[in-house]
């Protein structure tokens, strides 16, 4: 029986030269002899527990998956690698973590063990060179699928893993079998190297190692990691045409790349073809499902398929909480989110600090702030420590809602949990309430704190003190940000703009208009009208002009915005005509008029004596289908008034209560100017 063995060794052995060339055994030292490459095999045989046969046994459990949660560093965890199929190796499986201590050989004959740590030892060096090789030599050991298999997953560096795994691809005996090309292929996908992926399948079909179901599931996967879906459905046609049989890893290899190519669709049309299979799907494929339909807007769909998830015995988890948490507080169903919520906590779910935290913010949108602290304190209670996220978001929603004491209180509370956001949040609030005059004192707070000022800080700040007319602060803030080389967007310059043409610093808005062009930032559509309207206010008609032509050689076309600003302008100066011809010509460029435009003609008009021609402008507008509003009827009782038109003035009067517009203060204070008995006639038509 022993000589049979050997003879049958020694075939193997000639079948392998055939197939390799005398190349791998020169590089294997093991060309003594065909005889003595049996003995070697027939020596060490017995030291390995090796399964040779590789039809792979379906596993249920799933490979990892980010779903995406709110800010979430956790994933849910599968504990089966390389397609969903896996089989026993009589070499102890090692940890993916490298040995503290190198293994040592111990015994006269290496154990798969000592093997794979050996190996792995040699390997860890560092990159692939002849030195490896030659170590790997020295060895002199036979390699078998099983333990070349648990030499690959102890591997970190892909491109030392693929030199290896080509390595022994030309040892003499050596055959690749389907789990070895398969751990090969999950190496591959996830160093992102696709290019290798045909080579391997190339490798595969020359040794002539069919595709099993993990070999097909593992390819599926690559293919989603790469975003290749016609690849990937064409695989799964293939593997279906074949007589396989997918399994619930495949069509969550399926639904994960149809989520995240967009095509949502797809994804149901997997999830219902694995339903009808009879195959269960697990918490990873409802989970990015869920996730999917979810943001992309289809909110309704993703409850379905959660209460789905309950007729089939799967229990929501933590992710899938707080997927749909996140989501229905995104869309504004408050109450939906908080019942669920409330259902999870009943189903002894324990929330993370992220459900946590999109709870809150769902509630902090939509202003229902003490119930977002009441939240907040929950999570106290449970043991759940805030994060930075968590104070940023109540931090927020309080100075949204005006309660900034309460905002600096929990400011204060924060202590390590305080970030740059956390005072962005903090000086954004401060800003929209107006409270203007502490920002510069929280500014130098945060710089005390250790906490580094961003873009966004910046942009904060130069907007909210731009817009309270503090230009020279915001001037100061701009040149720490450009001596800091902080980064800044076309937005934040529009703000500055904005800011300086308002406050009539025009002439540094267009010094720092020209450093933006120099300095590769793309002026938009909003920054020609910022422009164009500054320079009109200061009268500055033909630089606004030239800008006008500049807006148009780069491809834009002017807009409502900037034909209102125009016309305002050229009323300004008195130029009737340029203001009529810039009307004009927006019609013919087809650009809708609005209130503003005509406002601006009528006063126009009425300031160079053609009270006629204003009343005209003011019936057309009517007949546009443009409603007159309160500016409107001021701008016009104005110019009637000081032409000496009181009977006129008393019919827009009649005209204005008509249309149940009340008088402000700019309406009174124009009609002061009437005579005594015209002021108490158009008193008396307001307060009946």
């Amino acid at each position: 029986m022993r000589e049979l063995q050997r003879i049958a060794i020694v075939f193997r052995c000639l079948s392998s030269l055939q197939l390799h060339g005398l190349r791998g055994l020169e590089r294997s030292g093991l060309l003594k002899s065909a005889a003595a490459a049996a003995s070697v095999w027939e020596r060490d045989a017995s030291s390995f527990s090796v399964v040779e046969s590789d039809a792979g046994v379906e596993a249920e459990a799933q490979k990892s998956v980010d779903v995406g949660v709110v800010v979430d560093t956790q994933k849910p965890r599968g504990d089966v690698e390389d397609g969903g199929g896996t089989e026993e190796v009589g070499a102890q499986t090692l940890a993916s973590d490298k040995p503290k201590t190198v293994l040592q050989d111990k015994s006269r004959y290496f154990d798969g063990k000592v093997i794979v740590g050996k190996v792995c030892n040699i390997l860890w060096k560092g990159k692939w060179s002849d030195a490896t090789e030659k170590s790997l030599q020295d060895l002199k050991t036979y390699f078998s699928p099983g333990v070349v298999y648990e030499i690959l997953r102890c591997q970190r560096d892909i491109d030392v893993s693929w030199s290896f795994f080509m390595f022994v691809s030309e040892q003499c005996l050596y055959k690749h079998n389907s789990r070895t090309y398969a751990k090969m292929l999950s190496l591959l996908g996830d160093s992102k190297r696709y290019s290798r992926v045909q080579t391997l399948l190339d490798m595969m079909q020359q040794d002539g190692c069919g595709m099993d179901t993990q070999l097909y599931n593992t390819l599926i996967s690559v293919y989603g990691q790469a975003n290749m879906a016609e690849k990937a459905v064409a695989t799964l046609e293939l593997f279906k045409r074949g007589g396989g049989k997918p399994t619930t890893y495949t069509y969550t290899s399926m639904i994960h790349l149809f989520v995240k190519t967009g095509n949502i669709r797809k994804a149901m049309e997997m999830y219902s073809e694995m339903v009808e299979a009879h195959l269960l799907p697990n918490h990873t494929s409802f989970n990015i499902l869920i996730d999917g339909l979810a943001k992309s807007g289809e909110v309704d769909v993703a409850m379905k398929v959660f209460e789905q998830m309950s007729q089939l015995h799967v229990h929501p988890d933590v992710y899938t909480y707080t997927i749909l948490i996140r989501s229905l507080g995104t869309v504004g169903k408050v109450d939906a989110a908080l019942k669920l919520f409330q259902a999870m906590t009943a189903q002894r779910c324990e929330p993370s600090i992220v459900t946590y935290n999109s709870m809150m913010h769902a509630l902090g949108r939509v202003g229902r702030v003490d119930e977002a602290c009441n939240v907040f304190k929950q999570m106290i209670t449970k043991g759940v420590r805030p994060d930075s996220v968590s104070y940023n978001i109540l931090i927020d929603c309080l100075g949204k809602a005006g309660q900034l004491d309460r905002a600096f209180e929990l400011f204060e509370q924060s202590n390590g949990s305080i970030t740059t956001h956390t005072y962005n949040t903090l000086m954004n609030s401060l800003g929209k309430q107006g409270e203007v005059q502490g920002l510069p004192e929280l500014f130098a707070h945060m710089k005390e704190k250790g906490c580094v000022p961003n873009e966004i800080t910046y942009a904060i700040l130069v907007e909210r003190l731009g817009r309270a007319g503090n230009v020279d602060e915001m001037l100061k803030l701009y040149s720490e940000m450009m001596e800091k080389g902080i980064k800044h967007d076309t937005v934040t310059i529009n703000n500055l703009l904005d800011s300086l043409g308002k406050a009539g610093r025009i002439s540094v808005a267009c010094s720092i208009f020209e450093e933006m062009k120099m300095k590769g930032l793309t002026p938009t559509m909003f920054t020609y009208n910022i422009l164009i309207n500054g320079l009109g206010k200061a009268g500055m008609m033909e630089a606004a002009t030239a800008l006008l032509q500049e807006m148009r050689e780069k491809g834009f076309h002017p807009n409502t915005v900037t034909y209102n600003s125009l016309i305002s302008s050229f009323s300004n100066v008195g130029n009737v005509h340029a203001a009529l011809a810039t009307f004009q010509e927006m019609k013919e460029q087809g650009v809708r008029t609005d209130v503003i435009t005509y406002s601006s003609l009528i006063e126009c008009l009425g300031k160079a004596g053609n009270i006629d021609e204003a009343l005209v402008m003011f019936e057309d507008m009517k007949q546009e289908g443009c409603s007159p509003n309160s500016v409107t009827y001021n701008t016009l009782l104005g110019v009637l008034i000081r032409a000496g038109r009181c009977r006129g003035a008393l019919q827009a009067i009649a005209e204005m209560k008509e249309k149940h517009l009340q008088p402000d203060e700019v309406t009174w204070s124009i009609l002061g100017k009437l005579p005594p008995s015209y002021f108490q006639d158009a008193t008396e038509m307001f307060s009946v």
